[in-house]
């Protein structure tokens, strides 16, 4: 070992050894590290296992970056898993460096630590929590951890969690205050874990950043397979006992009465006898879950319930025009289902052949289409929800709401009788106390709109809509149109055009702040498509689905017999909202047919909550 060692070189210091007692165990071990490294005067460390493999050599550059700009006290890039093969083990190949792509890099994902009102320790992966002092860089609406835009945090998709895996950087000063339990020989990750969010500490896990995990890359080349996997057999039933004997320790220290770990499994002390640790399995069992399959043939409502959200994780990658219907000709698939604790069900597939509805099928370019695997998760009812889902508190509408309709053509030779005779027909009493004023701006770009055209649609639309029409040059650009109706109903047709600079930032800032009061009515504006047909509720809907400085109203429509629900053409918000974004309708996207609404949805999920129902005439 000190050979190895001291044959690599640029260190800049000379190897430190620490010799412990035999079968200090790793709790034990890394405690004296971290005091090791205090003593010295290091200011960070890495804390890894003897079985991760640095394969680039910028990531622990990467992660410091990243943990300074994050503030974080201890940052974690993913785990990757290595496939190893027998050549590599044997010595005849080497190890290219890369991690299997099959298993991907799922490992080490975010994860939050929540307790119940019965003091069960709930393991919630996917799902994180922000630290109190980033009001600056996370969702207004939903807290959540996103870092702010531009940074390197963003850049290398970091997120707060309640666990890391045992590969991280951390602040030497931190780790001494949170410390290792010396009892604990394994077992000591849980522990370590609870341990820094005792003492606040700041941890991220960045998705960008990756670290191989080799589970064969300490064993020697001169073993014979069958004697590698004697180790491991004998390796694994010392860790299992121990595991055991220690598990009531932790449980006992901690005040937990169940521990639901990340896989699904229950970990409980059995009744009688609190030295003896149970799972879901029996007495000392520590088997994992199984998985479920519904086949279509077999368990009709909960495999459609499963396709519904492979479907909905599928379409949620890609937000464009397109979207993939699973629900007809699904064939022999099946869907997998995974407990994972009483709060979340884990839902899994692969789809061999993925085809899109509107787009060219890859089969008639002789090209077959990859696989596509998809994970969600679906959140349950359970003891910890409080913890989950908060309440977001906003005020109701004004008694006055105006509502703006945006809709840009290219001609007014377009035929919109349809859908001005369903504006016309729209309900406009939300409440006995709301009343509400609806208003169409029709953006004409091809200079051919008239006094003659413009009477003719306000006829169809009779007393019921105002109408605003504003002419300007070809070509067409929905996204530039957009962009122009809006800024006209800012500038000429509201009151925010006639307020102080400061006072007009002010209301874009935070619309739903008392300091506004003295306004006497709210203003909605909504992005309408021409092709479409509105319900007679439809204004109705959006006046009570918009909230200001809270939620947006995206409907889901249908178009050729199929709801289209990776599409976000058709959004409503408050006027202030919308100039409150990072970015509303840009011109950049103006030559590019059904991509101006995936620009607009990225910076509108960064600040409101987005209402997504089911709307058909």
């Amino acid at each position: 070992m000190r050979s190895i060692v001291e044959s690599v070189e640029g260190f800049d210091h000379s190897p430190v050894y620490i010799r412990l007692p035999v079968d200090s165990g790793v709790g034990y071990g890394r405690q004296r590290l971290v005091q090791k490294a205090s003593e010295l005067g290091f200011e960070y460390l890495i804390m890894s296992d003897d079985d991760f493999v640095i394969s680039n050599r910028d990531l622990i550059p990467r992660m410091a970056q990243a943990l300074i700009d994050l503030k974080a006290d201890v940052l974690a890039p993913m785990r990757c898993e290595v496939i190893v093969k027998p050549q590599q083990i044997s010595g005849q190949e080497r190890w290219d460096g890369k991690w299997d792509n099959y298993l991907g890099c799922g490992r080490g994902e975010i994860a939050a630590l929540v307790r119940s009102r019965k003091n069960e320790l709930i393991v919630l992966p996917k799902v994180t929590f922000p630290y109190k002092d980033d009001i600056s860089s996370i969702h207004p609406v939903l807290l959540s951890s996103t870092p702010k835009s531009g940074s390197i945090g963003a850049r290398y998709d970091c997120h707060r969690s309640d666990l890391v895996q045992q590969f991280f950087l951390g602040r030497v000063s931190k780790l001494v205050e949170s410390g290792w339990d010396d009892v604990l020989k394994n077992n000591d990750h849980y522990d370590a874990m609870l341990s820094m969010k005792k003492n606040n500490m700041r941890l991220y896990i960045c998705r960008e950043l990756k670290i191989s995990h080799n589970a064969q890359g300490c064993t020697k080349h001169e073993l014979t397979i069958k004697n590698m996997e004697e180790r491991k057999k004998s390796y694994m039933s010392v860790r299992k006992s121990r595991w055991m004997d220690l598990m009531p320790y932790f449980l006992k220290k901690w005040n937990i009465s169940a521990l639901h770990d990340e896989v699904g499994r229950t970990w409980s002390l059995v009744e009688g006898d609190d030295t003896v640790v149970q799972t879901q399995c029996g007495p000392k069992c520590n088997t994992r879950p199984a998985n479920f399959n519904f086949l279509p043939d077999l368990q009709g409502k909960k495999f459609i319930n499963g396709l519904r959200a492979v479907e909905g994780d599928l379409n949620s990658r890609r937000p464009s025009w397109d979207s993939i219907s699973l629900m007809k000709a699904h064939g022999k698939k099946s869907i997998r289902e995974k407990p994972l604790g009483p709060c979340l069900t884990q839902i899994a597939a692969v789809v061999d052949s993925p085809v899109w509805k509107l787009r060219p099928s890859l089969s008639l370019k002789g090209v077959q289409p990859k696989p596509v695997r998809s994970t969600s998760l679906i959140v349950k009812s359970c003891d910890a929800l409080p913890q989950i889902m908060r309440y977001v508190p906003s005020r109701s509408l004004r008694s006055e709401v105006r509502l703006y309709y945006v809709m840009v053509i290219s001609s007014v030779k377009l035929d919109l009788r349809l859908v001005l005779d369903d504006l016309a027909k729209n309900e406009i009493q939300t409440s006995s106390t709301t009343k509400l004023s609806l208003l169409l701006v029709i953006v004409v770009m091809g200079d051919d709109a008239d006094d003659q055209w413009e009477k003719s649609v306000q006829s169809v639309l009779q007393d019921r809509v105002t109408l605003h029409v504003v002419s300007t040059s070809p070509p067409f650009g929905r996204s530039i149109g957009l962009k122009i109706g809006y800024e006209y109903i800012q500038t000429t047709l509201e009151e925010m055009s006639n307020m102080p600079s400061a006072e007009r930032q002010q209301q874009q800032q935070l619309s739903s702040s008392s300091s506004l009061s003295s306004l006497s009515h709210d203003a909605i504006v909504f992005s309408l498509d021409a092709s479409l047909r509105l319900p007679s509720s439809f204004s109705r809907r959006i006046a009570r689905s918009v909230s200001c400085g809270a939620s947006a109203y995206a409907p889901v429509v249908k178009k050729n017999d199929r709801w289209v629900e990776a599409a976000y053409g058709m959004i409503g918000m408050c006027l202030s909202d919308y100039f409150a974004l990072s970015h509303g309708w840009r011109e950049r996207w103006w030559y590019k047919w059904g991509a101006e609404d995936v620009d607009l949805i990225t910076s509108v999920q960064k600040h409101l909550i987005v209402h997504r129902p089911h709307v058909d005439k």
